[in-house]
Order: structure tokens, then C-alpha cells, then sequence
């Protein structure tokens, strides 16, 4: 997997998500709504280690995957994305506060990602990963949530994992946008470039 990951670094996230297109990933792959905290210029890649809450007080049909005695805030990979996604929309609490984000970052993760809310940020802004989010609130994941299963696969927007898809599309992609953007510096009209290259 880590080689498949390294074979994306020549390529922008507008390259993924032509390649996404390609395959039709819904929105390209591209995660609406979901955007950094603060500034961030980090070009990040790397497996994601994904952490799915739950209504705190609704039966679940599946049993939760976190040891007895164990914090999700432990499970997370080591150089990993944290993506953490509640189980619905309209989740008033914070995914992830600067507590359970510094763990994680002490423990070597590389980003967070909230399909949902996070709180503390000022604190959060200010840590090592960038972190990614819905929105914010002011009240913590007890309110109405618990994590419940860790490392299981995630549906976000629509978007399922197509990375190795992905890297067999990529060159074609890159060489085309290249041969096209050469095209239109020598004075070629859009039109042409996209029936000559695309």
C-alpha cells in the first residue's frame, strides 16, 4: 500500500480527482464542505485510519471494535490521516476537541479529518497535522456520541476507497493536462487542445 500512496506525490489533488471523474467517483472524490481549520500549504500522503461514531443512545446492529479499557485516540496508525465521520448528518457535537487531537498527534498522526464537527480551535490551529472539518461547535462528542468502530471502511459524500484505479489512471491524465496546457501557452485555442490531447 505505502508504494501505491509514494506513487501519488508527482500528482495535485486536480489530478486525483480527474482520475476520479474517470472512474465516476460522485463529486470526483472531492469532500464538500470539509476544509481546513487554518492555512495550511502541507501536501499530505498517506493511509487514512478511519474512526466512525455513533449515536450514544441508539442500539447498534454491529459491535463496537475498540478494546475494553482502550481510547480510540490509541488506534489511529502511526503516520496515518485520522478521518473520523459521524453515522449521520446535523451532529451538533465536535467529533475531536485539542485534547483528543494532541494524543493523536503526539502519537505521529499526519492529519485529521472530521465528517463532522471539531471544537477547540484555536488549539487546533496551532498543532503539528492540519486538521479538517465540517464546522465547529462548542460541545464535546458526549453529548450525543460515541466512536465505536475503528478501521473500518468509510463512505463520505459518496466517495469509496479507488486508489489503485486511481494510480493506473494518473499518467495518462498528467501527460494529457500537460500536452494541453503546453498547447494553449503556444497559442491554441481550448477547443483544440481538448479534441487533440483529451
Amino acid at each position: 500500500m505505502s508504494d501505491l500512496i509514494s506513487s501519488l506525490k508527482p500528482y495535485s489533488a486536480c489530478d486525483i480527482s480527474d482520475a476520479l471523474l474517470k472512474l465516476s467517483v460522485p463529486n470526483s472524490g472531492f469532500l464538500a464542505d470539509i476544509v481546513p481549520l487554518g492555512p495550511t500549504n502541507n501536501v499530505i500522503y498517506a493511509r487514512v485510519s478511519t474512526v466512525q461514531f455513533v449515536s450514544k443512545n441508539v442500539p447498534q446492529s454491529e459491535a463496537s471494535n475498540i478494546p475494553a479499557g482502550s481510547h480510540w485516540t490509541d488506534l489511529p496508525d502511526e503516520g496515518s490521516v485520522a478521518v473520523l465521520s459521524a453515522d449521520r448528518d446535523g451532529v451538533s457535537s465536535a467529533l475531536c476537541g485539542d485534547i483528543l487531537a494532541t494524543r493523536l498527534c503526539k502519537r505521529g498522526i499526519k492529519g485529521i479529518v472530521a465528517n463532522g464537527r471539531v471544537r477547540d480551535v484555536s488549539a487546533l490551529t496551532s498543532l503539528t497535522a492540519p486538521v479538517f472539518s465540517r464546522g465547529t461547535s462548542t460541545v464535546g462528542a458526549g453529548m450525543e456520541l460515541k466512536a465505536w468502530r475503528v478501521g473500518d471502511s468509510l463512505t463520505i459524500g459518496g466517495v469509496k476507497d479507488k486508489l489503485q484505479e486511481v494510480v493506473k489512471l494518473l499518467p495518462g491524465i498528467k501527460e494529457a493536462d500537460d500536452k494541453c496546457l503546453q498547447g494553449v501557452r503556444e497559442g491554441m485555442d481550448v477547443n483544440q487542445v481538448f479534441e487533440r490531447y483529451r
